[in-house]
Formats: C-alpha cells, structure tokens, sequence
C-alpha cells in the first residue's frame, strides 16, 4: 500500500507491505478516527471505498486487482489532489464559460 499525503496530511511515509500490515494499518486508522464515513464509488473504473470525516472527504483508495486478489494499494489523501473526488466541492464550482 502507498499513500500520499502531499505534505500536508498525515500519510505512510513508506510503502506498507503485506496482508497483516495492511490489515494493522487500516484496523489503527478506524480506532484513531471512529468517526469515518466509508462509501463505495467507483475509482479508476473499478468499485473503491472513499472515505469523509468531518463532512469532507479524506482518503480515496484504488486498488489493482489481479486473480480476484489485491495486490497493490494506493491511498490518495493529499487535499488538493481529492479536490476533483469531492462531490460537494465539484458541485458547488461554477460552470466556465465558454464566451469570456
């Protein structure tokens, strides 16, 4: 698993390796933030969970699946990187327009 927090959240520095350690990770996240939302949506065409707290969005996560098993993760939760994943924030933006 990799994730990137650009700086400016806290994310893994380094590459998270294997099933436990995954398992660890997420299990230390949900008990540091009790509070997560978790919903399914579909992330680079394929169903991922997206996660809010605190009525924004926190964490997109994609993975790559190869023989019904996963086999990497990558956990986006850089805030100006999940500005497009945000329903609200992509809802609220004005259309441009074309004639200026």
């Amino acid at each position: 698993m990799i994730a990137d927090g650009g700086g400016i959240v806290a994310a893994a520095v380094q590459p998270v390796e294997g099933r436990q350690q995954i398992a660890q990770s997420f299990a230390a996240l949900a008990a540091r933030a009790p509070d997560l939302v978790v919903m399914e949506q579909t992330v680079n065409g394929q169903p991922g969970p997206v996660a809010e707290q605190h009525d924004s969005l926190a964490v997109v996560l994609a993975f790559e699946i190869v023989g019904g098993l996963i086999q990497h993760i990558w956990a986006m939760r850089n805030p100006q990187k999940l500005r497009a994943w945000d329903r609200r924030t992509s809802a609220t933006r004005s259309p441009r327009r074309t004639d200026e």
